[in-house]
């Protein structure tokens, strides 16, 4: 049975190789696979293994072990690349090191000027560039080192399994090539044996006949014959011989055929075998080229980045003004010796000791310290913040030797600083001209020249003046625009310096920090139409990675905020009471209840204000690590002890968590390369597993390449009871994804019903009887939700009326009950009736696809699968639409404002406003994918429409995007095509969407399981929270 079977797939194999060549322009686009497509690519190529080195095997092996070799080699030089990295990364970091230690680390007294302020911006632009570097070498690492030593391996192992396969195929058609040559020769032998005693036979026999005619010759016959000539011996020889002839002609036959029927499967067999080599090794050079490519990538922001370093360097270097420095100098260290006075002649008297008493004391000590000045430089000591104007008309500056000369001939001294006294003109003066450098960047119109940034950044060593660029901070409390990069970019450069005195100082009032936090984040200019944020050019300082900060910065803040929200509420609550308090004797005690209920209701309205207060600003904390570039782990860590420490609800502590990881801008990055790759090697492995090389999978393939051919279909599964039984399922979803959109109008319905495994008669006898109970047992708050959702369902569409909604949906809702209804199951009821024409069939499909695919914990009122498919598809976008999600993320919009009806109507609502149900072709299509593919070809549909609207999505503010990204779906699935070309064209155009959007199944299992750690440490917190209150 198993040969016949063979034999007719062999024969059928050939017929439909004949029907293929007949119809290959349009079979080949219609009728595609994973496999045949990749085959039809390589035998469409001039050159192929399977066509023309079909019998080098050796030539196979060796270049399969020196395409190793070379990966392997190249693996070693990227290693050996990024330890010269290291090591160089290492050397410059000592440089920076005692370079910092010679002209960085001032003492605390030190006065900057503009040469110790460049220095230490080339340090800065120095540890950037070590920075740079060290991520460099770890990108080559994670993206070259490591995929390269996996892809190696497995390469090597494929490659050598796949020559196994061919050389045990070769070998077997050499064996019985080898069995049919000795066969035929053997056949050969024995038949000529018996020709030899067929012509003895005939010899004997001519001679008798001669003898007869002869008696002479007779006697001489009888007397020279001998046993052997007996005709009747030679005539049994020659039967046994020919009997043996007929046995060896048989072999021979058999070792023939048998040898033919294995080069016939030379095609289906040994040659797959060659091209898969071919594929493998295209994608080594592929590979190569990749990485090869990414390393000079690699090279090349390398120095890029030491470009933008350089210009940093000049722009430091350039800051450094002579005149600047002397007159700081020279302001330090203005003389105020008074032996340099000129003296007047005073008459001797004797009152020496008069004269010394009279000597007022602080010229005295001035005298003093004047003479120790010359030899000793004195202290200097940063103005306090808190030490302002002392009256109206001083004030403090950083010059701290300068001592103003008294009346008295000597110097003013204060007991608490040495700081040097100024007029308040001169205080007023900075503030102003502070005032108006900051004020003309923030406008962004002109830029401010490279003189007024190195006055500005002096005037930032002032902490008053600092307080005036906080101010103006203040003010940029929503997007603020500015036209000039220049502008942002000198800003950020300010800003950059005061952060580094930030540093430097260790000063403990976090609110300039916290007001840079939040202007830089709405402050941006527009570079090649893309939005540009202040925040950007800020993240690559060094205190943004300082978790310590971060944690004391976000504490202060919301302590502060919380004492401010407080002070407000007791005021407003002072007020009232006394109100009350007027009239309380007037109404006695009764009203003491009321006061005492109030205030409980006062401290439950504070606990629920300060909560809320946390929760926005914590969740201000996840945005700004986001922009800011605080490592993930670090920021999540700072997430759970803010979380912990206020006591925060366990939802808000899901949302934050999850909100902070879908959130991050370089999500790509945080699957490294060899995750990657081992994605890819593992799909290519699933198909090589799906179609290998034995009977079952070669029929599947035979099968798929004519799905849509109904009597083929038949002819195949009938070859075989189990191959029936094991390919049913698998031909049934292929003939729904690869039939023509002819066929599949007409066969659509009976493939999602076989696939759904419903049968119609039974589907039409559960759903009358459950729909005349649901007449009567339907609850009255079920049937109302249902009508009031079915009036507002469709109205335009004449095909669904209200009647027939509401029948699927009550028998649906008693059927159910648990479930009962929930909002979009309106939707889905119509489009399955549009679709499938009958009530019963609509309603047999909706609840297989809500059992199917688990949507119960869709219509959920807590919603956990559709918060889990919120965030699934924002990681999403994060991969395979990295710059959308900046922009998304930049513009605060998460997948939560518009993908809702993508998972609970299944995109079924753009039919809403629709008057036919005749152009909703691709929405049936998308369906098809999801009958088989469950939610993964939501996410699938769901990135292809932002991927088709991305250009200008890109383009779009916050305001105009939330309009329009939700009549995107419509405009995606609703089409009116002219003609059936354009139907075939925007369909064919739906599927590649479809196949090129690769989610391998384990990223999704990532993703779930990453947004159940977050609830489980969510719930722990809780539990914490709890066992503390209590």
């Amino acid at each position: 049975m198993e040969q016949v079977s063979l034999t007719t797939a062999a024969n059928l194999a050939s017929v439909l190789s004949s029907q293929q060549q007949q119809d290959q322009t349009t079979t080949e686009s219609e009728h595609s696979h994973s496999r045949t497509s990749s085959e039809q690519q390589i035998n469409a190529q001039a050159y192929t293994y399977g066509r023309d080195l079909w019998d080098c095997l050796s030539s196979l092996n060796e270049s399969t072990t020196s395409r190793t070799f070379f990966m392997k080699a190249l693996r070693s030089f990227f290693s050996s690349y990024k330890k010269s990295l290291d090591t160089f990364s290492q050397s410059l970091q000592k440089s920076v090191q005692q370079y910092e230690k010679d002209f960085v680390r001032f003492k605390h007294d030190h006065v900057v000027d503009s040469t110790s302020t460049a220095m230490l911006n080339v340090k800065m632009c120095l540890d950037e560039m070590v920075k740079s570097i060290q991520d460099s070498g770890e990108l080559i690492l994670k993206d070259m080192v490591e995929p390269l030593e996996i892809y190696y391996k497995h390469y090597g192992l494929t490659n050598n399994e796949l020559l196994k396969q061919g050389n045990q195929f070769w070998n077997m058609l050499h064996q019985e090539r080898t069995q049919m040559l000795f066969a035929k020769e053997n056949y050969y032998n024995q038949a000529q044996q018996a020709h030899q005693i067929m012509n003895q036979l005939n010899e004997i026999k001519n001679q008798q006949k001669q003898a007869i005619s002869n008696p002479m010759l007779q006697v001489t016959v009888i007397s020279t014959r001998k046993a052997s000539d007996d005709p009747l011996v030679q005539e049994r020889r020659l039967q046994l011989q020919q009997a043996k002839a007929d046995i060896t002609k048989q072999e021979y036959e058999k070792c023939l055929s048998k040898l033919n029927y294995t080069i016939d499967n030379f095609e289906t067999h040994y040659k797959p075998i060659l091209n898969r080599i071919q594929e493998g090794d295209e994608y080594q050079i592929n590979y190569v080229k990749a990485h090869m490519d990414k390393f000079a990538k690699n090279v090349e922001g390398l120095g890029l980045s030491f470009k933008d370093r350089g210009e940093e360097l000049l722009q430091s270097v350039a800051q450094i003004s002579s005149e600047t420095d002397l007159k700081i100098f020279i302001d330090l260290h203005k003389s105020t010796n008074p032996f340099l006075q000129k003296e007047e002649f005073q008459q001797f008297e004797n009152k020496a000791e008069f004269v010394k008493d009279q000597l007022p004391p602080a010229r005295e000590a001035s005298i003093r310290r004047a003479s120790r000045s010359f030899l000793n430089q004195p202290e200097v000591q940063y103005m306090d913040s808190n030490q302002g104007q002392r009256n109206n008309q001083t004030a403090y500056t950083p010059r701290a030797g300068r001592k103003r000369a008294s009346v008295f001939g000597g110097v003013s001294e204060d007991n608490n600083s040495d700081y040097e006294l100024l007029d308040s003109d001169q205080i007023e003066k900075d503030r102003q001209k502070t005032f108006d450098l900051v004020v003309q960047l923030a406008n962004g119109v002109t830029p401010i020249t490279l003189e007024e940034k190195g006055q500005l950044i002096q005037l930032m060593q002032n902490k008053q003046m600092r307080l005036v660029l906080t101010d103006i901070l203040n003010e940029i409390n929503s997007p603020k625009p500015l036209q000039n990069y220049d502008c942002i970019k000198v800003l950020a450069d300010i800003l950059k310096f005061v952060l580094t005195l930030f540093v430097h100082e260790q000063v403990s009032d976090f609110r300039l920090l916290y007001t840079i936090i939040e202007s830089s984040q709405n402050t941006f200019t527009y570079v090649n139409k893309r939005k540009l944020y202040l925040s950007t050019l800020l993240s690559d300082h060094d205190i943004w990675q300082d978790k310590k900060s971060w944690k004391d910065c976000i504490l202060e803040i919301i302590s502060m905020k919380m004492e401010d929200s407080n002070q407000r509420r007791k005021q407003r609550a002072s007020t009232s009471n006394n109100d009350k308090d007027k009239g309380f004797f007037r109404k006695g005690l009764s009203s003491l209840k009321g006061i005492l209920k109030s205030k409980q209701e006062d401290k439950v309205q504070e606990l629920k204000s300060n909560q809320n207060l946390i929760f926005n600003e914590l969740s201000r904390f996840v945005q700004s690590t986001i922009n800011f570039g605080l490592p993930y782990d670090q920021a999540n860590e700072l997430l759970i002890i803010f979380c912990d420490q206020f006591q925060v609800e366990q939802s808000r502590i899901h949302l934050l968590l999850t909100e902070l990881q879908s959130n991050q801008k370089k999500t790509s990055n945080m699957f490294t390369e060899k995750e990657q790759l081992i994605w890819s090697l593992q799909r290519r492995g699933n198909r090589l597993k799906a179609f290998g090389f034995n009977d079952k999978t070669q029929i599947l393939g035979i099968t798929i390449r004519y799905i849509d051919r109904d009597e083929d279909l038949r002819s195949i599964l009938m070859l075989n009871k189990d191959i029936y039984e094991l390919l049913k399922e698998e031909i049934l979803e292929q003939a729904l994804l690869r039939s023509s959109q002819d066929r599949l109008k007409k066969k659509r319905k009976t493939l999602w019903l076989r696939i759904l495994k419903i049968d119609e008669g039974k589907a039409n006898q559960e759903y009358w009887r459950n729909q005349e109970k649901s007449q009567k047992d339907i609850p009255k708050l079920v049937s109302d939700a249902i009508e009031v959702d079915v009036n507002r369902s469709f109205n335009n569409l004449k095909q669904i009326s209200a009647s027939n909604l509401n029948n699927i949906l009550k028998t649906y809702a008693i059927v159910n009950p648990d479930l009962d209804y929930c909002q979009g199951m309106n939707f889905i009821a119509g489009f399955l009736y549009l679709v499938m024409g009958s009530e019963s069939l609509a309603y047999a499909v909706m609840k297989e696809i809500i059992d199917k695919f688990s949507m119960g914990n869709l219509f959920n009122q807590e919603l956990p699968m559709l918060k889990l498919n919120f965030y699934q598809l924002d990681r999403l976008i994060s991969i395979v639409l990295s710059d959308l999600h900046t922009h998304f993320k930049d513009e605060t919009i998460n997948s939560s404002y518009y993908s809702s009806p993508y998972f609970i109507t299944l995109f079924t609502s753009v039919l809403q406003m629709q008057e036919t149900g005749d152009n909703c072709q691709v929405l049936q299509r998308f369906w098809d994918y999801f009958i088989i593919s469950g939610q993964k070809s939501i996410f699938k549909a769901s990135l292809a429409i932002l991927k088709e609207n991305e250009e200008s999505l890109l383009q779009m503010p916050f305001e105009v995007m939330l309009t329009q990204i939700v009549f995107l779906p419509i405009k995606f699935f609703v089409q009116e095509f002219e003609n059936e070309q354009d139907e075939k064209a925007g369909i064919q155009k739906f599927d590649t969407l479809m196949k090129n959007m690769k989610i391998p199944t384990m990223l999704l299992e990532r993703l779930k399981n990453e947004f159940d750690e977050n609830y489980k440490i969510s719930a722990l917190l809780e539990a914490s929270s709890q066992q503390q209150n209590k």
